[in-house]
């Protein structure tokens, strides 16, 4: 990829260079400016005049004319070359790099700062995380002695499955019921479905709320509490029975008898409790206790089976992942720091290179103006002299003297018309840029590892001051 990248720039650069040189040069045609300034009619006509005369020792006015034309043409691209040279020395003057140097110096020494002042931050930001969290700590390991108990907590780290189960049983025993419940309600099986849904809400919360508050009372080391969760196994039975069958007493008045349903239910379930009338009553009535037994499990197991264990336990969790979170976000923000800095230096360098690349690209481009300003002198020096000898030819075959002797001289510009072009870009500065350059490409890679260098032992800094704040709290 990076030879694809200089083959491309370098074809984009010859174009550049071939687009602006052609604009100064522009191409010469002796023929043309001979046939523009009608030299062989000029010719023809001095010669038949004998002029000029054979002991002239001077240009004619017509090969002063001839070489004023190209002089001129010389004078002009002088001037444009000239332009476009002290264009280039201002651009060169831009591409001083002093500033970056600077501001690259400037960057480790601000990450280093801002490094120091967020080590010196975190002591308060994380007190008050380590000293509740160390509070917590206390609180459980006391729980714990006065219970007698040398197990973690066992609690779900999300109710979502119990919860989950609890919806899953609701909505079979609604539907189960909304059936038979349907046939005494005016709104059919939706009417039906609401009673259904009811009764089937109560039967579970019961079943729930018995097991979680009272069932696991029987696991407390207190004896009157071990009571109390006795007691609470032999209500969430007795419960649990007495409600689904008074629910079955009242399905079968409902289909019968809505209006009057309740009352006549509690009489009928107070007369007779455990007699229904049909098998179907039964079978539904075996459906509502088991998913009351489900739903006990499922609130036994809401939490740890030990009461107040999975409270206080999740408060120390809590606050512990809460001091973790505290503690990676500083963490992060060191890492962003860095990371940030890094990208600043990335920036900075992204900037050199491209002055790099336009010191290579005005220095090729003075260097190309140059050399052919020397050649397009001499291009208009050799075609001023063929079409003199052409003016010179044409005039010595119609002339009956001889031509004069300088009619056998080439032409030289003089002195004062040699291209004097500034040195815009010499090879010295371009060397010393180029160092400078790579100078500061070198601390650039430097401030990299600096400021990596200095991300590690903050880091550790960081590390060592945590360890010694957890340390003093729980002293």
């Amino acid at each position: 990829m990076g030879g694809l990248n200089r083959w491309l720039r370098n074809l984009f650069l010859r174009e550049k260079d071939s687009s602006v040189v052609d604009e100064i040069f522009a191409p010469v045609d002796p023929e043309k400016i001979a046939e523009r300034l009608g030299v062989d009619a000029l010719a023809r006509q001095s010669g038949e005049q004998d002029m000029p005369a054979s002991d002239a020792l001077s240009l004619d006015a017509i090969e002063v004319e001839i070489v004023h034309v190209f002089e001129m043409d010389a004078q002009e691209t002088a001037k444009k070359a000239n332009d476009k040279l002290q264009l280039y020395r201002r651009q060169l003057e831009r591409l001083d790099v002093n500033n970056e140097s600077q501001s690259v110096a400037g960057v480790k020494k601000q990450f280093e700062v801002d490094s120091s002042a967020l080590l010196e931050e975190c002591r308060d930001q994380l007190k008050p995380y380590i000293h509740r969290r160390t509070e917590l700590h206390a609180e459980v390991a006391s729980f714990k002695q006065r219970n007698g108990l040398n197990r973690p907590a066992d609690y779900p780290a999300s109710r979502f499955v119990h919860l989950s189960v609890l919806l899953v049983i609701f909505s079979f025993e609604s539907v189960l019921n909304a059936v038979f419940f349907a046939r005494g309600s005016d709104f059919g099986l939706i009417g039906g479905w609401i009673v259904a849904m009811q009764y089937a809400a109560l039967n579970l919360a019961m079943a729930v709320m018995i097991s979680l508050f009272l069932v696991r009372q029987f696991n407390h080391r207190l004896w009157i509490r071990k009571l109390s969760g006795l007691l609470g196994i032999f209500t969430l039975v007795g419960t649990v029975l007495a409600f689904n069958f008074f629910v079955g007493h009242f399905r079968e008045i409902y289909a019968e008898n809505p209006d009057d349903a309740q009352t006549l239910a509690v009489d009928s379930f107070i007369a007779n409790p455990i007699y229904l009338n049909t098998a179907e009553s039964y079978l539904l009535l075996g459906i509502g206790v088991i998913f009351a037994v489900i739903a006990a499990i499922d609130g036994y197991r809401f939490d740890d089976e030990y009461p107040g264990y999975g409270r206080v336990s999740r408060r120390l969790d809590n606050a512990s992942g809460e001091y973790l979170e505290e503690k990676q976000q500083i963490k992060s923000f060191l890492s962003d720091l860095r990371d940030t800095t890094v990208a600043t230096l990335d920036d900075f360098r992204e900037v050199i290179i491209h002055k790099q690349d336009e010191l290579l690209d005005l220095s090729s481009l003075a260097d190309t103006i140059r050399s052919r300003c020397q050649m397009h002198l001499a291009l208009l020096e050799r075609s001023c002299n063929v079409v003199l000898a052409k003016y010179r030819q044409t005039n010595q075959a119609v002339r009956s003297t001889s031509a004069p002797a300088h009619f056998s001289e080439e032409y030289v510009f003089s002195e004062s018309l040699k291209l004097s072009l500034p040195d815009t870009i010499t090879v010295a500065e371009v060397k010393t840029r180029k160092g400078e350059i790579t100078k500061l490409f070198k601390s650039i890679e430097s401030q990299r590892v600096n400021v990596q260098n200095i991300y590690t032992g903050t880091l550790q800094q960081l590390d060592e001051t945590i360890q010694r704040l957890e340390f003093g709290t729980r002293s």
